[in-house]
Formats: C-alpha cells, sequence, structure tokens
C-alpha cells in the first residue's frame, strides 16, 4: 500500500512513533524509469519510507513524497467507490483512538460494528494529520 504525502518527516514519524509500523528503509528515488513506471506526466523525484509490523498485512507501507511537486493524499471520507483505509486492529479501540488523537489525527467516536466473524466489535475511524485514512477494529471492552 503506497500513501503520497507532503511532509514525509512527520507523516513517517506518526506512522512508526504512534501507529507502531517499524521504519525498513527511507531512500530518494531520482529516476525516470520509475516515473514512467508510476505513470506520472514528466519525472518528478520523490522520497520513499517503507514500514512494516510484525503482523502488518499488507506486508508493507509506504509513503511517498513528491520532491519538486505537491502530493498530499485524497480524503477517503465519506467512504467512496475507489477510497483506500487502512485497517489496523488493536487490542483496546479507544485507547488506540486517544493515542492517535493526541498525536494530530483527527478521530471519530468508537462504534459497535459486526466483525468479519459476524459478531460485534468495536470499531473507529480516524485520520492521520497527513490525511490518511484508517479504521481501527478490535475487541468490544469487557
Amino acid at each position: 500500500m503506497v500513501a503520497t504525502v507532503d511532509d514525509i518527516d512527520a507523516e513517517t514519524t506518526f506512522w512508526t512513533a504512534v501507529v507502531g509500523l517499524q521504519l525498513k528503509s527511507r531512500f530518494p528515488i531520482d529516476v525516470p524509469a520509475v516515473s514512467e513506471f508510476m505513470m506520472l506526466p514528466r519525472h518528478a523525484p520523490i522520497t520513499m519510507s517503507v514500514m512494516t509490523g510484525p503482523e502488518a498485512a499488507p506486508p508493507r507501507f509506504e509513503l511517498m513524497a513528491f520532491t519538486e511537486a505537491p502530493g498530499a493524499l485524497v480524503s477517503g471520507r465519506p467512504l467512496v467507490p475507489g477510497a483506500l483505509a487502512i485497517g489496523v486492529r488493536v487490542e483496546d479501540v479507544a485507547a488506540a483512538a486517544t493515542v492517535l488523537a493526541s498525536a494530530g489525527a483527527t478521530v471519530h467516536p468508537v462504534v459497535t460494528a459486526p466483525g468479519l466473524d459476524g459478531y460485534p466489535e468495536a470499531a473507529a475511524w480516524a485520520t492521520s494529520p497527513a490525511g490518511a485514512d484508517m479504521e481501527l477494529r478490535g475487541p468490544l471492552p469487557s
């Protein structure tokens, strides 16, 4: 999964220090063939951060910033066809939402929603400071 952002430093810090992903690599790319592969209208140097987690699915999450052009995310909220949201499984949705909010994320109220197994679970929508939408899911509080 790849998300384009304007401030790669701040967003990388959010996803590693707050969400808990591990930064595997960070590197600049200034290769015209890569711009062509990404179907960009012209060559654009970029910087990438590649992260993962012990149980991350997909196996990696990439942030990409264009060096010479804005690249902010387009909001997926309200959810529309073609929108993408990152699913994050946590043990305590309310506690995770509080941590995300204290780090600058916009967090919506925790609700009860059907889980993949049909049983109810806790869920909340959040948006990272750069605009990446995520859905927190976890067990209902005891």
